[in-house]
This record gives C-alpha cells, sequence and structure tokens, in this order.
C-alpha cells in the first residue's frame, strides 16, 4: 500500500484515476479513508482523486503527539503539496469537515472549492462532551469493540439504522467499529477538545457547499447553518432523514449533488432535492430518568458541563465496588468539596436543561432544599456522585470519588479533579 511520510509521521494514501482537476477527500473520527470508496469509485473516470489515513488513524501510523486538529490540518497542507495537486477540491466529512475549513481559511490558494459533510466550527458543543468524555474513556479502558453499537448511533441516523434495506451495508460497517484498534482514543480526544475557529471563516475564498443531514446527532443542522452563514460563498443543503455520514447513508444523492458543484466550480446548476423516505420511528438513544425535578431553564451550561467532565474523569470504579451497590460505595468515597458563588438553584437548572442528553445517569433535586444529585453510571457500575446544595449566597460541590480507583488514573485525578470545579464555581 502506497505510504508517504508527512512531519516525521507515515501516512497511507491512494492516489487514483485522472483529470485536469483533483479531489482530496479527509476522512473523519471512526471511519477512515474507506469511508469514501463509493465516492473514489464515482469520480475517477474524470478527476484524480487522492484518499488518505490522518496521522493516528486507519493505516497510518498512530503516533502519541500530533492528533490535534491544527496539527492534522497541516499535515494535509503538507500532502496537498507534496502530491503537487493544488489547487484542489477540498471535501471533508466530520473531523475531516473540520481539518478542511481549517486548510481553506489559512491557506485558501490550495483550495479549487470546499465541500464539507457535519461541518462545525465551534468547539465541541457542550451537551455532547459528558458522554463523549465517558466512551473516550472506556475505549481506552477496553477499547472499541464493545462500544460499536454505541459508535453506530454517532455515525448513522435513525431512519438508516433501522432499514431493512441497508441490513448488509450496516452490519459491514458494525465489523469496521469492532477492529479499530484501542489507539482511537487519542484522536477522538483531540477532535473533542478543539478549539473554535469561527473567528477565521470569513477568510475562506473557495466556494463552499455546506451538507447537513436533519438526524444528525454530534453535529447538529443548525450548527452546519452557522458555518455555511459564516462563509462568504456557501450554500447549504440538508438531506431529510440522514444522519452524520451523509455520503454512506445517501451515496447516490450525495454524489450527484457533489458531482453537479464540481462541475459548475461551486455553483449548483439546478436543484439537487434529496428525494424524502418515509419517516420511521425513532431510536431511542437513552434518556436520563427524572425525580422530584424542578426545573428552572438557563442558557449557561459552564458549570454542568465542568462538574459533569469532572465525574467522567474518575474513570473506572472496580467491579468489586460496583456489585455492592450504589450506597455502601458513595459511603466510603472520599469527597472533594469546594464552596462557590453560583447559586445551587442556578447549578441545578443548568443539569436539569443538560443532563437530559446523558445516557445511563440520574439525577434529582430536593425542591425543599435546593440540594441537587448526579450520578454516573456505566457498564452497570456506579461511578461517581456530584452534590450540589446552597452554602450562604452561593453553593457548596460535594464530589464523591472512588476510593478504589485503577492507581493508573488516581495520581492524574488527585491533580486534576479541583480545577475545573473551582472555575465552573466562579473561584
Amino acid at each position: 500500500m502506497p505510504s508517504i511520510t508527512i512531519r516525521g509521521a507515515r501516512l497511507h494514501y491512494e492516489d487514483v484515476g485522472s483529470g485536469p482537476e483533483t479531489i482530496v477527500f479527509i476522512h473523519g473520527l471512526m471511519l477512515a479513508s474507506e469511508s469514501w470508496e463509493a465516492q473514489r469509485a464515482a469520480f475517477r473516470d474524470r478527476y484524480r482523486v487522492i484518499t488518505f489515513d490522518l496521522r493516528g488513524q486507519g493505516r497510518s501510523e498512530t503516533p502519541r503527539t500530533g492528533l490535534g486538529l491544527d496539527a492534522l490540518a497541516e499535515d494535509t497542507v503538507a500532502l496537498i503539496e507534496h502530491l503537487q495537486c493544488s489547487p484542489c477540491h477540498l471535501v471533508g466529512f466530520s473531523m475531516g469537515s473540520f481539518i478542511a475549513l481549517r486548510v481553506a481559511a489559512r491557506r485558501p490558494e490550495l483550495v479549487r472549492s470546499l465541500t464539507v459533510i457535519g461541518a462545525s466550527a465551534d468547539a465541541e458543543d457542550a451537551t455532547n462532551l459528558p458522554r463523549y468524555a465517558r466512551l473516550i474513556r472506556l475505549v481506552r479502558l477496553l477499547g472499541p469493540r464493545p462500544f460499536a453499537s454505541r459508535m453506530m448511533k454517532i455515525l448513522f441516523g435513525d431512519t438508516y439504522l433501522q432499514s431493512a434495506d441497508q441490513t448488509v451495508e450496516r452490519n459491514r460497517w458494525q465489523a469496521y467499529l469492532k477492529r479499530l484498534p484501542r489507539s482511537l482514543h487519542r484522536a477522538a480526544e483531540a477532535s473533542a477538545m478543539r478549539e473554535s475557529i469561527v473567528a477565521e471563516l470569513g477568510s475562506i475564498r473557495a466556494p463552499a457547499l455546506v451538507v447537513s443531514g436533519e438526524e444528525d446527532r454530534p453535529v447538529s443542522p443548525a450548527r452546519s447553518r452557522a458555518v455555511h452563514a459564516a462563509i462568504p460563498r456557501s450554500q447549504f443543503v440538508s438531506f431529510p432523514h440522514t444522519g452524520h455520514a451523509v455520503m454512506i447513508e445517501r451515496t447516490a444523492t450525495f454524489n450527484r449533488l457533489l458531482d453537479n458543484f464540481l462541475c459548475g466550480t461551486g455553483t449548483l446548476q439546478g436543484a439537487v432535492e434529496p428525494p424524502a423516505l418515509p419517516q420511521d420511528p425513532g431510536i431511542d438513544v437513552g434518556t436520563a430518568s427524572t425525580a422530584s425535578r424542578t426545573t428552572i431553564r438557563r442558557p449557561d451550561a459552564t458549570l454542568s458541563v465542568a462538574v459533569l467532565s469532572l465525574a467522567i474523569l474518575a474513570g473506572c470504579a472496580s467491579t468489586e465496588a460496583g456489585s455492592r451497590g450504589y450506597d455502601a460505595f458513595a459511603q466510603e468515597a472520599a469527597p472533594a468539596t469546594i464552596a462557590g458563588s453560583r447559586t445551587a438553584a442556578e447549578a441545578s437548572a443548568c443539569f436539569e436543561e443538560r443532563a437530559r442528553f446523558l445516557p445511563l445517569s440520574e439525577f434529582s433535586r430536593d425542591p425543599a432544599t435546593d440540594r441537587f444529585t448526579y450520578r454516573l453510571r456505566a457498564m452497570d457500575l456506579w461511578f461517581e456522585q456530584v452534590r450540589i446544595e446552597p452554602e450562604g449566597s452561593g453553593a457548596r460541590a460535594e464530589v464523591r470519588i472512588a476510593p478504589n480507583l485503577n492507581a493508573r488514573w488516581q495520581a492524574q485525578f488527585e491533580s486534576d479533579r479541583l480545577r475545573p470545579l473551582r472555575s465552573c464555581m466562579g473561584l
């Protein structure tokens, strides 16, 4: 298989087809360059088509460093320059779209046109961070195989996941996800911790096509529309009844759309409307249960995300602790406490609004005392408890940590556990 050394790392790539113009496809997290196989086959007769595996994924080298999105954008620039294919049509999906936006904004002379699927220029959505952090931690410990079904729900929409016509294709991609290496957690963490580049989008000079699936879970259509609104010469196409991986779920329609866009040198010649599919019932991806809940809605999610992320850091209580039941486990857990200026009502309101996105969780609020309790569970083991209650004009947060954490994580957790809590409490 062809490979090239780019900025100290060996990258797998494929260079097929011929034509006066080149398309460079950038894959997303979990799905390496194989995710573009249908596009490679469709466009190679008229274009030079280049696909490659990002550093840390697929058949490319998996170093421990250089996995941030800025570094991956620099890898992409170096690849384009080395293969002498600029200006190229740049097409990115998910994490690949985050990279493509950076390349188009920072090196506009390399990009003839830009197409992004499931794109966001923001930092990761605060409502997604806790469950992604938990999944990343578990993949690091156990590898991706036990979580293939959960990853399928990230990549694909309800309609595709329930369609009988897609069973063979679905099984193929699920088997692919089960074979992913444990090292995937490094790329996942780099993607989740990305920084916003909203301010850079105005620098993109190439005509752009922004594509979104209406059933996209990780990147909502609203966030993709915000990318479209910020790029001067962009168009937006929404695919109904389609999830995150539009180019896989709706291959033929997406290929027609892309072909139309490229042939028009950045304009859509005639409407290419994604045909509507029958509405199927949604898949239950897990919802949090509530008890004695009084809802106060506020837009600020800083506190909830920081404390939930703190809870995720607890990583892995032992099976023995989990099997004894949560109450016994919590009594033995070592509490970390901190007082802050935010009120307990504000804190609990943030949790009420945001924790509903987290599967496998329980949370409750006692309206009489304004005490809020949050419990995180994964794989039938209770990991953590966070309790927030009034103290003076502010609030006091107590975080219970498993006393028998795996020693590998103990030092890291001890050094980091109070820092995000201090920040979110306004100190």
